[in-house]
């Protein structure tokens, strides 16, 4: 889902913090190319493991490239189809440095995996727009009244793609991101291949179901086609923030935190969605001024409601936020700024530029799938959607005037279920939700499981958004689903 300007929330597809966005690819047509015009490069690692190849898929056409890394298995009982990894973001950029490869040798040796795994650097994961970074830390800075005033992110973003002689929108979106995944695995020329999705990385996953030599999908934390969007956005808010409720009282550190700063009221999802609006009420009549650090600099930052609603949403992707949360709900009684300065430094981003989550999002491949992938629809849809969620209308109303797919390239249609003849394609389909997921509710998975015959679906209580992140247990049996060794993950603790 995307926001407005600064002054109203921006939600970002049912993903991560958002940051910069990409400068790199120079096509201008709307088909995703064929695979016999990409070219492979492999190069010699820098402080990579041993294990780790370095590869370049080279776009057509032009000079720019994808990085990829292969983590290639060196033990017994090597299985020839590797494992291919589609992150989240969809704008995530995955750590490529010695320790990010070391950590993602780590999640191989726990899942138990006997086969290599490849990871890819999907279009939009680096940051070269300047002006849309320059842009969005001005509008961070000003006063409350003067939010809506001056150069907004999104419409710097808008006048770099308009003056760019290499930016091609059209480059962007799930049905371009589906075609560099089918050209990589096609010039690795392995045998057969598996996938694993998570979050956005599912609906790349389901649109690359019937591409050939694809032996079976993993899905976490299911994003479908047709869900998310400007539409959806005040709804599935509003749903993420309720699960997100329900969900505190079965995380240890966020019933502490409960208890600390709400010790007269008992922990109930009402009584957590009471106290969120009363913290909104407050920041809307009185926003509260806050120290945070911006590219290693301190600066006083506004925290006004619509910016509290972003950083609640934000924090619902992350269980370890959740106290924080907590925290500066309470803090709104009493205009408590250290407590709102430490959720308002996870919402901006990281103290020290090139560090943490923050700086691995793009927000060109983020635009690209919430304008492209989904149907814009119109005012008045948007404005009875929102009216489902009344209590919203304060912060969202203006969202639909401001929203940037108002004025994005919308050059292919809206990304839908494939065909069931390419569903029947994939042999095995093992779908994992989290009962309290707040990003990627259980609803959405139940309902692939319904369109898709031979998923099988696992719901794991008392768990949040990504499972096999959270649960161990779930992890360490990857390996045997991959095998056939097993037909699903099962629930465990």
């Amino acid at each position: 889902m995307s926001f407005c300007r600064a002054g109203c929330i921006r939600i970002v597809g049912m993903i991560v913090l958002l940051t910069g966005i990409a400068c790199s690819d120079n096509r201008t047509d709307a088909n995703p190319p064929n695979a016999d015009n990409y070219q492979l490069h492999w190069r010699t690692c820098d402080s990579a493991p041993e294990s780790v190849r370095c590869g370049e898929l080279i776009l057509p056409g032009t000079l720019d490239v994808l990085s990829f890394r292969v983590l290639r298995y060196q033990g017994d009982n090597k299985q020839p189809e590797p494992l291919m990894y589609l992150q989240g973001g969809p704008g995530y950029r995955l750590d490529f440095s010695a320790r990010g490869l070391q950590a993602w040798l780590g999640f191989a040796q726990q899942a138990g995996i006997r086969r290599d795994l490849i990871l890819l650097n999907r279009r939009g994961s680096n940051d070269q727009c300047r002006e849309y970074r320059q842009a969005r830390r001005r509008t961070l800075l000003l006063a409350p009244e003067r939010i809506n005033t001056g150069l907004n992110a999104d419409e710097a973003l808008i006048q770099c793609l308009n003056r760019s002689d290499t930016l091609a929108v059209t480059d962007y979106g799930t049905r371009q991101n589906a075609a560099d995944v089918r050209a990589l695995m096609r010039l690795l020329a392995v045998p057969g291949w598996h996938g694993l999705g998570v979050s956005y990385g599912t609906r790349l996953a389901i649109e690359l179901a019937g591409t050939a030599g694809l032996q079976s999908l993993v899905l976490d934390s299911v994003y479908p086609p047709g869900m998310g969007g400007v539409l959806q956005s005040p709804q599935l808010l509003g749903q993420s923030l309720d699960n997100m409720a329900a969900a505190c009282r079965t995380d240890a550190q966020c019933l502490r935190a409960w208890q600390t700063h709400f010790a007269d009221i008992s922990l109930s999802s009402e009584a957590f969605m009471h106290q969120l609006r009363i913290s909104l009420a407050r920041l809307q009549e009185n926003p509260v001024d806050v120290t945070v650090t911006l590219d290693g600099w301190p600066e006083t930052v506004w925290v006004t409601a619509p910016r509290f609603l972003s950083a609640a949403f934000s924090a619902a992707y992350n269980r370890h936020r959740w106290p924080r949360l907590v925290a500066a709900m309470a803090a709104t009684e009493h205009s408590g700024r250290k407590a709102l300065s430490q959720l308002m430094q996870l919402n901006v981003g990281p103290a020290t530029p090139g560090q943490g989550r923050a700086d691995t999002v793009a927000r060109l491949a983020h635009t690209a799938v919430d304008c492209r992938d989904n149907r814009l629809g119109s005012e008045q849809e948007y404005q009875q959607g929102l009216s489902k969620v009344g209590w919203l209308k304060p912060y969202m109303a203006g969202t639909w005037q401001g929203q940037i797919c108002q004025h994005w390239l919308n050059a292919i249609d809206p990304v839908i279920w494939p065909a069931p003849s390419a569903l029947a394609k994939v042999p095995q389909v093992t779908l994992l939700a989290g009962e309290f997921d707040p990003i990627t509710p259980v609803s959405w998975a139940e309902m692939v499981s319904h369109d898709w015959p031979q998923v099988q679906l696992s719901v794991f209580p008392a768990s949040g958004h990504s499972v096999l992140n959270n649960r161990p247990c779930a992890l360490g049996q990857l390996e045997r689903v991959l095998n056939r060794e097993q037909k699903t993950i099962e629930v465990c603790e």
